[in-house]
C-alpha cells in the first residue's frame, strides 16, 4: 500500500490497534501451546494501571529461548505467503536491514516510525516486541563474554544497519571500521555466545531490553509459572514473580514518575493508518 493512503492517527487509536494485534497474537500462541509473558513497561502497566501506562507507546511480550524459536519457525511457515495477512513478523530473518535482537509483530497498512529509524529501509508499521529471554552462564568469565560480547556485537549490528547512534561520530567511526564485516557475521556470534548449555542456569537475561544487560538479568524461578492479569479489556500472562521483576527493574515501581519523566520514549515522528 502507497503511505498516500494513509491516513494520521492519535495516541489512543495506535492503543487499539495494538490491543487487537496483541489479542490475535495471544490467541495464537495459546493455540500453538506457546509459553509468553507480559514484561517491562506493559508488565507496569498491567499492575499499576490494569492497561497501558498513560504515556507509554508499545506493548512488549517476552518467551524462554525455546518458545520464541517454536514460534519464529511455525509464524514464519503458516504467514510467509500470505500476502493478504494482516501483520508481518519482522526480526533479521525476515527484514534485512532490521538490527534488533528480537522480534516486532508490524501491522499491516500502518505507520509507527521511531527518530532513529526513519531512514532505513524497513518494515514501519505499528508492532509489539517479542524478547527471548536466554541462560546466562553461571561460569563467571562465560557470563562477562556473554555480557560485553553481546552489548558489543549489537552496537556494531546497529551500525552496520545504519540505525541512527546517539553519537554521529560513533556512527561514522562503526560504518567505517564495520564495513569488512558482513552483518551475518554478527549475528551469528550473538547466536553463539548466547547458545543454550546444559548447566543448571539461575538466571536468564533478556539482552535485547532497552535497560542494559545487567539491569535485564532476572532469576528464572521467577517465570517458571504466570498468572494472568488484566491488560485493558484482555486477560494476559504474566510471572508470578512480577513484584520481584518489577522492583529489579524500576525500584518503587508503584511511584508515579515526574512528569518530565514521561512521553515519547521511542521518538515516534509519525502515526498513521489505512483510511476506513
Amino acid at each position: 500500500m502507497r503511505e498516500s493512503e494513509l491516513i494520521s492517527i492519535d495516541t489512543n487509536q495506535v492503543k487499539q490497534i495494538q490491543i487487537e494485534a496483541l489479542r490475535f497474537l495471544i490467541d495464537y500462541l495459546e493455540k500453538n501451546k506457546i509459553n509468553y509473558f507480559i514484561i517491562a513497561g506493559t508488565l507496569l502497566g498491567a499492575v499499576r494501571h490494569k492497561g497501558f501506562i498513560p504515556w507509554d507507546d508499545d506493548v512488549d511480550i517476552g518467551m524462554m529461548r525455546q518458545d520464541y524459536n517454536k514460534f519464529m519457525t511455525l509464524f514464519k511457515n503458516d504467514f510467509e505467503r500470505n500476502n493478504e495477512a494482516l501483520y508481518f513478523l519482522q526480526n533479521w530473518d525476515t527484514d534485512p536491514h532490521f538490527a534488533m535482537p528480537f522480534s516486532k509483530l508490524r501491522v499491516n497498512n500502518t505507520i509507527y516510525r521511531e527518530e532513529v529509524t526513519q531512514h532505513v529501509n524497513i518494515h514501519h508499521g505499528i508492532y509489539i516486541d517479542i524478547f527471548p529471554f536466554d541462560d546466562v552462564h553461571s561460569n563467571k568469565l562465560l557470563s562477562c563474554i556473554q555480557e560485553k560480547g553481546t552489548m558489543l556485537l549489537q552496537k556494531m549490528i546497529l551500525a552496520k544497519s545504519r540505525y541512527r547512534l546517539t553519537s554521529r561520530k560513533m556512527s561514522v567511526f562503526y560504518k567505517v571500521a564495520l564495513f569488512p564485516f558482513p552483518k551475518k557475521l554478527m549475528i551469528a556470534l550473538i547466536y553463539a555466545i548466547n547458545a543454550e548449555n546444559t548447566e543448571n542456569n539461575r538466571l536468564m537475561v533478556c539482552s535485547g531490553g532497552s535497560y542494559g544487560f545487567k539491569k535485564e538479568v532476572v532469576e528464572k524461578q521467577w517465570f517458571e509459572r504466570s498468572e494472568i492479569l488484566r491488560f485493558e479489556n484482555l486477560e494476559v500472562n504474566a510471572p508470578l514473580g512480577y513484584i520481584a521483576y518489577l522492583t529489579n527493574l524500576y525500584g518503587d515501581y508503584k511511584k508515579i514518575p515526574e512528569i518530565n519523566q514521561r512521553g515519547n520514549r521511542h521518538k515516534i515522528i509519525e502515526k498513521s493508518a489505512k483510511k476506513l
